[in-house]
């Protein structure tokens, strides 16, 4: 994401909506229905590393696990918002979402946010195999 190639980022949503779908299915329909789609708010939380969502004390928490387990945990960290708001958001209007995606940081408990990060079983290993392939 931070390079802005439209190949790379192209690649980048199309994973995180394999696992947004395998994950959040209810949530993903209705995001479909909506025609919310991934690039309204994952480009703009993975390019800023969640700083202008969050608050420092979280924020710090996601680049160490980021710096740790690499990319995947952005990923990670975006369903794990969208899980964490899942019965909200599938009652919302396409304004709703919008709204409440552009403002969740501050209002979320940081315990419960990370509980529903660590339920996403993304593999870092399984990205880096999908990325390498993708480039060839």
């Amino acid at each position: 994401f931070l390079k802005f190639d439209t190949r790379e980022v192209a690649w980048r949503t199309q994973y995180f909506n394999k696992y947004f779908k395998k994950e959040i299915p209810e949530l993903y329909k209705h995001f479909e229905t909506l025609e919310f789609t991934c690039d309204l708010y994952l480009i703009e939380w993975c390019s800023s590393l969640f700083l202008k969502l969050f608050p420092f004390s979280i924020a710090i928490r996601i680049w160490d696990n980021f710096l740790l387990d690499g990319e995947v945990f952005l990923f990670q960290t975006a369903l794990g918002i969208l899980k964490y708001y899942e019965s909200t958001l599938r009652n919302l209007t396409f304004s709703g979402i919008q709204g409440l995606l552009e403002s969740v940081g501050s209002e979320m408990a940081p315990e419960r946010l990370f509980a529903m990060i660590d339920s996403i079983p993304m593999s870092v290993q399984e990205f880096n195999n999908e990325r390498l392939e993708q480039t060839k």
